[in-house]
Order: C-alpha cells, then structure tokens, then sequence
C-alpha cells in the first residue's frame, strides 16, 4: 500500500531519499521502528477486523458521523469558500471545484482568486465555471503574490458569515459543509470550526493517511497547525485579525488560525471528529512529503514565535531534533528561581537499592533547583529508613533528603494531602523506579509547570528497548483507561496523531509528575480508591475547573522492564465497585477531548471497528 500510493518503488525510493535530506539519520531509524510497531500490529490482528487498513475502515461503516443540516433546521449560515488559484492540474482543479457543487448544503459561494498564472486554459475553464453558477465569484489578480495575497484576493469576495479554506486540487466529501452548518447551528457563536482529515492519491481513488485530531489542545497548536483541513472560521474575526499575512507563504493558515484565536480565544474553537476534508498528495504537495516545502516550516515557526510575543509569553521556538516541520516552544523561566520539594512513593515491592538508584539517578540530575526531597517508605515493603539514610549518607545533598516510614496506604494518601502546605513553589512526585534521567530535566517541567493554567506536567518514560511506556492518560469510553503512545516507538505517529509533540490530556501517569502545591488542594485522601487512582481523580478536578495537564516528550526518561511492561485498560486493576464508583467521577468529562471517537477503545490510536461507531453523535467536542 505505502508503495502503491507513493508511486512505485521508484516513488518510494525518492520519497525517502527526500525525507532523509530533510531530515537525516533520525527520519530512517524512526521509520524502521515504526515500521516494526505496524507489522507488530497487523500480526497481532490475525483474522479479525483491520484497525490499521484505513481505506477498507472508511467503507465499514463504523466511522463516526456528526449531525447534518437538513431543510427541516432551517435558513443556515452562508459560507464562503476560499481558493486562491495558480497553475493547478486542470483535471485535480475539475474536481476540486465539482466537490463543491456536489455539496448538500445549498446556501454556499465559491470565491476565486487567480494569481496571474498567465494559462489561457485555464483562463477560459475559470470564466466557464463563472457563467454556469451565479454561486460562484472570480477575480484575476494582474501580478502574482504568492498564495497570501491570493488568498486575500479571494476574501474580497466573500460574502458568507463563515469562511472555509480550499486548496485548488483538494476535495470534500458532500456532506462537509451540511456538517459545518449543522456544528453552527448548534452552537452560534462558534469562531473556528475544524475536522479531521486524510490523503488522496493522484487519482482521488486511493484514501490514507488519515489524521484523527483531539479536540483543541492550544499546546499541541503551537507545534503544529492543528487546524489546518479543514478550517472554517467567522468571516468577521478574519477581517479583523488583518486576513493573510504576506511573508508567511507556506504557513499562511496557520498564522491566521492563531491571529483568529487572539480575539475569540480557546473556547470558541470547536472540532468535528469525522474526516471531512481529503487532501491531494501530488508531488510538490506538503501532503505527499512535508520536505517538500520546507518554508513553510520556517514560516510556522515564525508565526508561533511571533504569536508568542504578541501574547506576552518569553520563549523561543526550535524545530523539533529530526523532525523539523514541527515546532518545540522553549519556555525561559530559569528553574533556580523555583523552591521545589521531591516527594518519592515508589511501589512496595521496591527494595532499598533500586530505590536509592532512582534517588540518585533523580537528584543527581535535577541542575540547580532549590529542592528539598522526602522519601516515603512503606512499613510492610521491602526497604527500610535506616538503610536508605545510610545508603545516602556520603551524597552531596544527603542534608536536603530525608526519609519516612508510612504506615500503609491512607497514611501515605495523608501525606500528600498535606502538599498544599509545602511551602515551595513546585511539587514533584516520582512513583515508579527510574533507570535514568537526563540532565536538567527539571528545568525543562518546571518552565511549563509555573504556565499559566498549567495543573501538572509529566515527561515522556520509554523502556529498556526505547518504547513509550507512561504519560498521558486516555480514556476512550467509562470502561477504560490506557496510557497514550504505550508500546510504541518514541515520536510515533498513530493516524497522524505525533508522540513527538507537547499537548494535553485529562490526567497524567504519577510516574512523575511536576505541579503547583495548590494543585494538591484537590486531591481527596477519603476516596476508596488506591493512590495513583485518587491522583488521577484529582486530575480530572482540575480539567473539569479548565486547568491544563501538559505531557512534553522533549523531557524522557527511562525505567527497567517490570515498570515498562503493557498494561493495556487500567480498569482492570478495579473491583466491580470501585469502577462503578470511577464511571460516575468521570461520566460528565466524557468523551475525552484527547481521544478521537474513531479511535479504538484499547487507547492504542488504531481505528475503532465492529462497535457502531457509525451512529450519528452530537457534533463537535469543543
């Protein structure tokens, strides 16, 4: 399939050869893992339903599906769709503009914008499509301006309450803008309407590649255009923004997208989680190979960084190492000017050595922090006070570290129910036993704990052959709960959905975590519930109350092969009481905003198959 799509061998060889100028050793070694983990997956499938094979998915019947507008609704929204035009494929242009007139929702204008491209075939072919449908607008730019001031060419035409933006070789299904009319109607004063998305072949035959996004997560915009295809936004608020900017050719929408965001903000962004965009991967297309164009990487990170500082925000934004058409926001907030207290609950069952290595491996890299640390050691486990403080005694910073006996579980649940009161500025607990740990690693969590609306920050955990083992948490329905990106190879990208990015989820892994002491003001040590459970159940607090719990890969550390081993749905780890009890703390937070409804429920970002996915649901998680 990967070779079909990408035009033979020949065409694969180039696309390779085209990704690895890009962006080197990396890209190859990334690509053999990943190739690894997808074999690894269709093996364990056997003879059962495909969750990998997207195009038989999309003909299944088990995709998710957002309302429609019908006549029965009443007027909808007029919507402009914008396309700047230059020197398409006339045959690709043809469909594209046969894509809007097949739409079912009627009340819709095109407009055009023909950026000098000097082809009287086309010439004539635009003024054709003109004069047979009055819904269609077209103007001829004298000189050309690149797709920026193309595209505000096009905008001069609009007329409609919502812009949507179209690509001059692109498609959409016909059901696209009846399903963003019917996301309007159902909530008005929406800004930013965005879908999920997937590739189509030359031919318009072939579909892949897929892209099932979460809901808005501002952390992961800003590593990538999250909106992207298909985006519609309120006309008024584009006008306002200033339209396109001319110098960010390339990265064009995605500096719109966050200038529209300034003035509406966050929660006037909604998603639509079913594909209603199919994008064209021609060669020279960034949808065939993002080394393609590689100024539209640099002009992202100039709109991000640009937005950064009209923001107020002190960072600077980098390529992401290997992969550099994503971005990394680099937050300076020097960690010295944190006090931070270490707080460490590793598992019973870990003995006095394993636990002085991950102190150790812990402290020792934490840089320059002002930190004071506490271990706290379980009566019925394997290690004991006095042998650890001896086991510390000859460590430089023996005079921060301290050791307690607790006397089981509630007594160690109180302990942490007491952090609001530690008097420093961050809190970090580690829970499991740590291999290793970069250096600095403290710096990097703290610079993102002390953000505005951060709850808690975790970083990424790999295994002893380099697979992800905790992070964020999933929770795919009331009946699960994973860990995202588990068992895959670091910086995979699961239906396009990239472990190489910073972004958010509901709750995070207590592997280690970094927050605020306030942050503990929620958690409640009267929950029946073990530990890591009740500190989950803290977490969901604070989403629910709009606070954010941030994963970053950019921080990894790694553990032995007992703490990375698959844990596949936690809930099992409950009784039949205590997961009745968890289905009522998180129903009302349901359906997760990081999980996509096509999704599987075993949290692994294969597709979602033989459960009626298909049934009709509201539209857009917001």
């Amino acid at each position: 399939m990967r070779v079909a799509r990408s035009g033979g061998v020949f065409g694969l060889l180039r696309l390779v050869w085209r990704n690895f100028r890009a962006m080197g050793w990396d890209y190859l070694l990334g690509a053999v893992l990943r190739a690894f983990f997808q074999l690894r997956n269709q093996a364990a499938e056997g003879s059962g339903p495909s969750t990998t094979d997207y195009a038989a998915w999309r003909s299944s019947g088990d995709a998710w599906h957002a309302p429609r507008w019908s006549a029965a609704d009443g007027p909808g929204p007029k919507i402009s769709v914008v396309m700047p035009v230059y020197r398409p494929d006339l045959g690709h242009f043809r469909s594209a503009v046969a894509s809007i007139q097949a739409q079912d929702y009627p009340h819709w204008e095109l407009c055009m914008a023909d950026d000098a491209s000097g082809d009287p075939q086309l010439e004539a072919l635009l003024d054709e499509l003109a004069r047979s449908d009055d819904r269609i607008k077209l103007c001829f730019r004298q000189e050309n301006g690149h797709i920026s001031a193309c595209s505000n060419s096009a905008l001069e035409l609009a007329s409609g309450d919502y812009v949507l933006l179209f690509d001059q070789d692109d498609l959409l299904p016909a059901h696209a803008l009846g399903a963003v009319a019917k996301a309007i109607g159902s909530s008005p004063e929406v800004a930013i309407i965005y879908s999920d998305e997937d590739k189509v072949d030359e031919t318009g035959s072939l579909h892949f590649d897929p892209y099932f996004k979460p809901d808005f997560d501002q952390t992961l915009f800003l590593g990538q255009n999250l909106v992207s295809h298909l985006g519609v936004y309120r006309r008024d608020l584009v006008s306002a923004a200033g339209g396109f900017r001319v110098g960010l050719e390339g990265s064009q929408d995605h500096d719109l997208a966050l200038r529209v965001l300034e003035i509406c903000g966050p929660q006037r962004v909604m998603h639509i989680p079913e594909v209603l965009y199919h994008w064209r991967a021609s060669r020279g297309s960034t949808a065939l190979a993002n080394s393609e164009k590689s100024y539209a990487s640099v002009a992202s990170r100039r709109a991000v960084q640009e937005h950064l500082g009209r923001m107020g925000v002190s960072a600077h934004v980098e390529p992401v190492q290997g992969i550099p058409f994503f971005n990394r926001v680099v937050y300076d907030k020097p960690v010295q000017q944190c006090r931070v207290r270490m707080v460490f609950l590793l598992p019973d069952a870990t003995d006095s050595g394993a636990i002085a290595r991950t102190v150790r491996q812990v402290l020792d890299n934490a840089g320059d922090a002002d930190w004071q640390a506490e271990i706290l050691v379980s009566r019925s486990g394997r290690a004991d006070v006095r042998g650890l403080t001896r086991r510390f005694a000859s460590a430089p910073w023996s005079a921060r570290v301290r050791c307690l006996e607790v006397q089981g579980e509630q007594d160690l649940k109180d302990h942490l129910a007491k952090l609001p009161k530690a008097g420093t500025d961050l809190v970090c607990v580690v829970s499991v036993p740590v291999a290793s740990c970069p250096s600095g690693w403290l710096s990097e969590l703290a610079s993102v704990a002390v953000r505005p609306g951060v709850s808690s920050v975790a970083p990424r955990f790999l295994g002893p052959i380099g697979t992800q083992c905790h992070g964020g948490i999933v929770f795919p329905d009331a009946d699960h709960a994973c860990h995202a990106f588990e068992g895959m190879p670091a910086g995979a990208n699961p239906m396009s959905r990239s472990s190489a990015l910073s972004q958010r989820f509901m709750a995070l892994s207590p592997a280690l975590i970094v927050s605020r002491p306030r942050t503990w003001e929620r958690f409640d040590s009267s929950l029946p519930l073990d530990t890591k459970w009740s500190i989950w159940a803290m977490m969901l607090e604070h989403h629910s109350a709009g606070s954010t719990h941030c994963w970053t890969p950019f921080v990894s550390l790694r553990v032995g092969r007992k703490a990375a081993r698959r844990t596949g749905n936690l809930m099992d780890e409950l009784d039949e009481v205590q997961r009745s009890q968890w289905r009522a703390l998180c129903a009302s937070l349901l359906p997760d905003p990081a999980y996509n409804p096509n999704l599987s429920v075993t949290g692994d970002f294969l597709l979602r198959v033989g459960a009626g996915a298909g049934a009709a649901q509201s539209a857009g998680q917001g």
